[in-house]
């Protein structure tokens, strides 16, 4: 997807759509009998629905439904979930066209799971290095015994 506007020069950017994105959005625009190019949702002379009018059908839809949903939550789930499969803050910075990573920090939201995951991870890190350092320690006084006994 490719990002032609946005708030700062950063904003303008390419964007991966995921295999479930894409095929959703490509059905949607077949279903519809839109030519192969062009806006996945638009009038009926193919320009473009202003943000303004999706944003008002938003709003009425919450407003039946009595739930507080954001358009804009949507970047803080998608910054989570890149953050949470392993993206680093460079990755995610550019991919939600921040200027800094600073800026991304307050989109990443990691979940308790998450942070468990990653001390796991930083726990099972220090036994295998404790567990190598070990091992380097015992081979170096084999060495150093064995070298003792031949000069003995």
């Amino acid at each position: 997807m490719h990002v032609v506007r946005g708030k700062t020069k950063n904003s303008k950017r390419n964007v991966p759509l995921s295999a479930r994105v894409k095929g959703i959005l490509e059905r949607r625009h077949k279903e519809a009998g839109k030519p192969d190019i062009g806006f996945v949702f638009s009038r009926d002379d193919d320009s473009a629905i202003p943000y303004c009018s999706i944003d008002t059908q938003h709003d009425r839809t919450i407003a039946k439904l009595k739930f507080r949903f954001r358009i804009y939550d949507c970047r803080h789930t998608f910054g989570t979930r890149l953050g949470e499969s392993g993206a680093d803050a460079y990755t995610i910075c550019k991919l939600m066209g921040h200027s800094n990573i600073l800026v991304s920090q307050r989109y990443v939201h990691p979940t308790p799971e998450r942070v468990e995951t990653a001390f796991a991870g930083l726990d099972a890190y220090n036994q295998e290095r404790a567990r190598a350092a070990k091992e380097k320690a015992e081979k170096e006084i084999a060495v150093n015994t064995k070298t003792f006994a031949q000069t003995a």
